[in-house]
């Protein structure tokens, strides 16, 4: 009795806090002023008319108009605007009352909720697994649930033998029982027939996301991409809710693959290749990255201490506690670090190849955008597993600066769970083992597994590998081309002007009629039920 009177006075606590931190947030950002407020276009009444939903609770200039613009270009083709945000987030407030958007706050409706939820009681989770799989009202909001987890505490996989952990994994799951209840609300209120949003992964934003999907409802996730000024898109239903929205479908898959091969497919990926790591023009943040240097195989065994008559693998990290278990199926039920721990074990015994271990350049940008200093969390999972790092496994930090694409000219091997590496390396006729589905794996081109030991058996004789076969890759280069060159949709309405110093764009246009990217991906979104955007 008294453990469930304290659970109800620390979930009191939690709607308490988010009251509070709705009221400071509106007065940290009432002075707020939109440099680009004057260059959005006003929305028209819609009576009558299809409904459109925009998520956005991420609270930057740079997806405040971009969602403004967004809202302006499905309001033309006939749809009402709704707009999903926090009163807190004053910026957006402020800019979507501007362009004459409809607002709905969302942290109100939780609260709500959250009040009348205050003597429920949902079942106490004991273990990790337990989580994941933990649905309510038939939708699962586990995953969710642990990713979010994973990426507050900056842990590859969670211990429930600390309390802590425990502890909060089961507040979370309560937090997120309500945040389902809130968003049945939010999709009754507002009947959509689109829904589109940035986010759809984490807790807060995968309720809204995981009904829109069991009810039937359009959803399109928007997100960047390696290009700068360009956008990926790509609609969800229950089939493919697993899928990363950087990937290629079935359906785009099959379609390619029955036409006749072209040579172009080759010079196009190379020369995007050459494009976006000899001249380094992708990703906006490159200036929080530093300029990557290119190293000569000669330096790289010599840097890293490796020998000359060995095969080398690089094992590419994710960042461990960022996106674990959204996408697809993995092999290591516990996510990223799982994998990472368990391939070292592996790595260790076999002294037939020398072993690398490249830390994600995204944990250095995530530091610095989080303000945020912290050993990384591979060197910390290795120590708390091996004691320290193993003698014949070395490690590519962030801060080496060195350009991935010189290794690619090195390697003989890349392991990944399902990162854009395994589309990469095959192009150059490298062989890429994977420990996850949901982005490539099954086309052909990589060494898949359907079961840990299989991997875990695979990775221990790596070296009997040989490199891929001339219809190998063509298969990569022809999904590698498919996802970098037609996936992503260049704009020229506006500028990305992400950097160290801001994150914001800046407007090109004068009028909506000068949008024609715009209207391109309205047109697709509107008028079609295809899974991936293309430029064909």
């Amino acid at each position: 009795m008294l453990k469930v009177f304290s659970e109800n006075i620390n979930f009191f606590l939690d709607l308490i806090r988010i009251i509070t931190s709705e009221i400071f947030g509106f007065l940290r950002f009432f002075g707020f002023k939109n440099p680009n407020l004057k260059r959005l276009f006003k929305l028209e009444e819609r009576a009558e008319a299809k409904r459109l939903l925009i998520v956005s609770l991420t609270n930057t200039n740079f997806s405040i108009n971009i969602e403004s613009l967004f809202a302006k270009y499905f309001n033309l083709e006939g749809y009402k605007v709704f707009f999903l945000t926090n009163f807190k987030y004053k910026k957006a407030v402020k800019t979507f009352r501007a362009i004459e958007g409809k607002t709905i706050y969302h942290h109100f409706i939780y609260l709500k909720k959250g009040i009348k939820s205050l003597f429920k009681r949902l079942p106490v989770v004991s273990d990790p697994q337990g989580v994941k799989n933990f649905c309510y009202k038939n939708i699962n909001i586990g995953i969710g649930v642990y990713s979010t987890l994973s990426r507050k505490l900056r842990l590859g996989k969670l211990d429930f033998s600390d309390k802590k952990t425990k502890r909060l994994a089961n507040r979370y799951l309560r937090r997120s029982a309500v945040y389902l209840e809130a968003a049945k609300e939010i999709l009754g209120r507002t009947k959509p027939d689109l829904i589109l949003a940035l986010e759809k992964g984490y807790m807060g934003h995968s309720e809204i996301f995981n009904l829109a999907v069991e009810q039937g409802i359009d959803f399109i996730q928007w997100c960047g991409c390696q290009e700068v000024n360009a956008l990926i898109f790509k609609r969800y239903n229950k089939q493919n809710k697993r899928e990363p929205p950087f990937s290629v479908s079935s359906k785009t898959w099959n379609r390619f693959l029955s036409l006749p091969w072209n040579e172009k497919y080759r010079k196009e990926v190379y020369e995007a290749f050459d494009r976006g790591y000899l001249k380094q023009d992708w990703f906006w943040y490159k200036d929080l990255s530093g300029i990557s240097k290119f190293i000569s195989k000669e330096e790289l065994i010599k840097k890293y201490n490796l020998n000359p008559e060995k095969k080398i693998a690089i094992l590419f990290s994710h960042v461990l506690w960022d996106a674990n278990l959204f996408y697809g199926k993995d092999l290591f039920e516990q996510g990223f670090e799982e994998w990472l721990i368990e391939s070292i074990k592996v790595m260790v015994k076999n002294k037939n190849i020398n072993w690398l271990i490249k830390i994600h350049q995204a944990n250095k940008i995530k530091f610095f955008l989080e303000k945020t200093k912290d050993e990384y969390r591979e060197n910390k999972a290795i120590k708390e597993n091996f004691g320290e790092i193993p003698e014949n496994i070395k490690i590519i930090y962030p801060e080496d600066e060195i350009n991935p694409y010189s290794l690619f000219k090195i390697i003989d091997y890349g392991i990944t769970v399902r990162g854009t590496i395994g589309t990469e390396l095959p192009c150059l006729g490298l062989p890429v083992l994977t420990a996850g589905t949901g982005r490539y794996s099954g086309r052909g081109f990589t060494i898949d597994s359907s079961q840990k030991s299989e991997y875990l058996e695979k990775l221990a004789h790596l070296e009997d590998f040989p490199k891929l076969k001339e219809e190998q890759i063509r298969l990569a280069i022809l999904h590698t081309y498919i996802l970098f060159k037609l996936r992503p949709l260049k704009f020229s309405s506006f500028e990305d002007k992400r950097s160290s110093k801001g994150n914001d764009i800046g407007i090109n246009i004068e009028s909506p009629e000068q949008g024609e990217d715009f209207l391109r991906f309205v047109n697709w979104a509107s008028k079609t039920k295809e899974e991936d955007f293309l430029i064909t």
